[in-house]
């Protein structure tokens, strides 16, 4: 009797453990309930939002957000460890991973309280969170730093998000009145020049901004022939697209260069055929030391050089290039004779020796006697003159200096 006593105090004994395990155990599972706070990316384009649960085979589950207030939730089916969020296509009903957008990393269902997760801002897939306690009592009296444009307000205590983020509040110009900032858009449409067709997350086809004029625009290059359609799209986001139906055009010829502008709400493009160069040639001719050559430019900007032709190289003489004028480097100079200057000396002046004339007397001779033949003179008289005497030698030179002065005082009016 007794053996049976101890029996069944020890079948109580085991009970009681199995309870308080059972019991522990139970408040160790987890949530029944998992609510999940989208950041301001995945809020955009209408989206709705799924949890894919797995750990024991796999369920797909879509979250609700029943009272508006931005907090989406979901039931969690028993026996499931792990969870995904997903951001899904609006546009389709079904949950799987072709209608998925983004979506979080594998996440542990935590079994210690936490069942709210908050994507972080600013991210897309894998992103990263907080796990806090959607029931706490916390009063949230210490509070981060105030929501803006694009980020929420947080509890610094628990975590919770206090305020959603407030979205921008654009003007015409598409300037946010809120924060100041300038929206982005990008182009989304059909074509492969554009990426995905109608990807509104394609950074690659983000717009550029000129604030000089107040316009946006992307740049295509080397585009195929066909018929396209786009639309310009603010912050990534389907919700304010320009314009409202599709912008069409056509490439006629294959490379042609594509531009889109945006100006306000109005979209334009642009189609240009390919360049076809016209270039102008320009000669530069040889030096003696620089090779010519030839330089083609186009009307577009496009230039290159061609046509090389090789330097003529010095022409020396005397040591001197005779085309440009530089110096022959291994020319040396013939040497001059010493150049020295005669003396100059002047020639002594001596007056000239006037002497006079020598005067002589010419010499009188007395005719020769001579008898007379014998022979009687014819009886005649003689001329009753006397006999004139021949002037000297002296007196004729006398008389011709007489006569020179006489002409020379009448020469000159005397």
């Amino acid at each position: 009797m007794k053996k049976l006593w101890k029996s069944l105090a020890l079948l109580l004994v085991v009970a009681m453990v199995l309870t308080s395990v059972t019991v522990f155990t139970a408040s160790a599972e987890t949530p029944e309930t998992l609510y999940l706070t989208p950041n301001a990316n995945w809020k955009q384009s209408n989206a709705r939002f799924a949890a894919y649960f797995f750990g024991n085979g796999e369920t797909w589950v879509s979250m609700t957000d029943a009272d508006g207030d931005g907090v989406y939730e979901v039931a969690v089916p028993a026996g499931y460890p792990n969870v995904i969020f997903c951001r899904m296509n609006p546009s389709a009903t079904a949950n799987n991973w072709n209608n998925k957008w983004n979506q979080t990393a594998d996440l542990t269902i935590p079994t210690n309280g936490p069942d709210h997760y908050t994507v972080t801002e600013n991210t897309w897939d894998s992103g990263g969170g907080t796990w806090t306690t959607m029931n706490s009592t916390c009063l949230h009296n210490e509070l981060g730093e105030p929501a803006t444009c694009d980020t929420p307000q947080f509890c610094s205590k628990c975590g919770e998000m206090v305020v959603a983020a407030l979205g921008h509040n654009y003007d015409e110009a598409h300037n946010c009145l809120r924060c100041y900032g300038k929206a982005s858009f990008t182009v989304a449409g059909s074509g492969a020049h554009l990426g995905t067709e109608w990807d509104t997350k394609n950074t690659a086809n983000d717009m550029e901004y000129d604030p000089q004029t107040s316009t946006y625009t992307k740049v295509y290059e080397n585009v195929a022939a066909g018929s396209y359609y786009l639309k310009c799209v603010r912050d990534h986001d389907w919700g304010t697209a320009y314009p409202s139906a599709d912008k069409a055009y056509k490439v006629e010829v294959a490379g042609s260069t594509v531009t889109v502008t945006l100006t306000g709400t109005v979209v334009d493009v642009v189609v240009e055929a390919p360049h076809e160069h016209d270039y102008e040639a320009v000669v530069t001719p040889p030096s003696c030391t620089a090779a010519g050559y030839t330089t083609y430019t186009c009307s577009c900007g496009d230039t290159y050089t061609g046509d090389p032709v090789d330097a003529t190289g010095h022409s020396y003489t005397d040591g001197t290039c005779g085309t440009c004028g530089a110096a022959d480097p291994d020319y040396v100079a013939p040497t001059e004779p010493e150049v020295t200057e005669p003396e100059v000396t002047e020639p002594e002046v001596t007056e000239p020796e006037v002497t006079e004339p020598e005067v002589t007397e010419p010499e009188v001779t007395e005719p020769e006697a001579t008898e007379p033949e014998a022979t009687e003179p014819e009886a005649t008289e003689p001329d009753a003159t006397e006999p004139t005497e021949k002037p000297s030698v002296f007196t004729s030179i006398l008389m011709a200096i007489i006569n020179f002065f006489k002409k020379l005082l009448a020469y000159l009016g005397l």
